[in-house]
């Protein structure tokens, strides 16, 4: 993202530094066609173009303008409150929208609960990747939607280091380990991923924290290290393969479940979380699925839920292979295709 962004703008400055002009009376035409460099009978047709181009601009310039003015304004109802809660009411349901809410692109101000109805039943688009905004009408993609949350954190957990030089979800996963046992000692946590290699590197990643954990990965010590994860205090973390952890075993010692990635099957997903939340079970099951924003994962999480409510309102009992089609995985690689043009 941070690259793309960057050749986009070393573009935008080359394109702003470039004069457009008309090909000269004995200038040999270029090839290939240069962009900047046109013929005197395509003056018109580039003038009325950037004459709309123009006009665009300036009315998002203008909306933008009432945006900042919307949230300037907000901005200062927010310092006259205490402790962060946002007493306007949700549009919608007329609830105080409290130290949680969503802000879409036109500056209206919504509370989670309703934005997350509008995005699953009033999506829009060919992709059903935005929403129109309640008030005013104006479309928002499902990425632009900003949520403000201003609830308090304590000290300790504000602001948890991890070691070392990790990728951002390898440390999102070890801040989450590190929190779990910040919160509740000894909580016992699964540790999951498709893939043997992700799993590697978060068990370097909790050796460079001093974090003790068991990993799942040769049958010879299989029975091994899940003994030392179920009855050894000090190891609470436990990595296991998706294709071999999530069948199987009973380990109800353990109250989290991690997700590294999406997991494409619904069914592997069920085992993985019913290794612990099954019969003997005596406390919650809690569940944490790590995603990156604006990425393939994040649209793969949205496509995942459509198909399961769409099974689920239809009331059929689909088999493990038939939750994601052919045409449904293409819709993803071409969504993806478009975000990068």
């Amino acid at each position: 993202m941070a690259l793309r962004n960057r050749v986009s703008a070393i573009d935008e400055l080359a394109m702003a530094t470039e004069r457009l002009r008309v090909r000269h009376p004995k200038e040999p035409k270029p090839s290939p066609p240069v962009l900047y460099i046109i013929e005197p009978h395509e003056v018109e047709q580039n003038r009325i173009k950037l004459l709309n181009d123009k006009a665009v601009a300036t009315s998002q310039l203008q909306k933008k303008l009432g945006q900042l003015l919307y949230l300037t304004n907000l901005e200062k109802s927010q310092d006259k409150t205490s402790g962060g809660i946002n007493p306007e009411p949700c549009p919608i349901c007329a609830r105080q929208l409290g130290r949680q809410w969503a802000v879409l692109t036109c500056g209206h101000c919504f509370c989670n609960e309703c934005i997350s109805i509008i995005i699953e039943q009033y999506s829009v688009g060919s992709h059903r990747s935005s929403i129109k905004c309640a008030i005013c009408r104006q479309t928002t993609s499902h990425k632009e939607i900003s949520y403000v949350f201003t609830s308090e954190k304590t000290s300790q957990e504000e602001d948890i280091p991890v070691k070392g030089s990790h990728s951002t979800k390898v440390e999102a996963v070890v801040r989450t380990l590190m929190r779990i046992q910040l919160r509740d000692p000894g909580a016992k946590a699964l540790v999951f991923s498709t893939w043997q290699d992700v799993l590697d590197i978060i068990s370097k990643a909790l050796t460079d924290n001093n974090m003790k954990f068991a990993q799942i990965s040769r049958v010879k010590t299989f029975q091994e290290n899940l003994s030392a994860f179920k009855h050894d205090p000090q190891i609470n973390i436990l990595l296991l393969p998706l294709h071999t952890g999530s069948n199987g075993l009973t380990i109800i010692e353990a109250t989290h479940v991690l997700l590294v990635e999406p997991i494409l099957n619904p069914a592997h997903e069920l085992q993985a979380i019913g290794r612990v939340h099954r019969i003997g079970q005596t406390k919650p099951t809690i569940v944490h699925r790590f995603l990156i924003k604006a990425t393939i994962e994040e649209r793969m999480q949205a496509m995942l839920k459509t198909a399961e409510r769409s099974h689920t309102n239809s009331s059929v009992k689909h088999s493990e292979a038939s939750v994601l089609t052919v045409a449904d995985l293409a819709d993803l690689f071409t969504k993806e295709t478009e975000d990068l043009e």
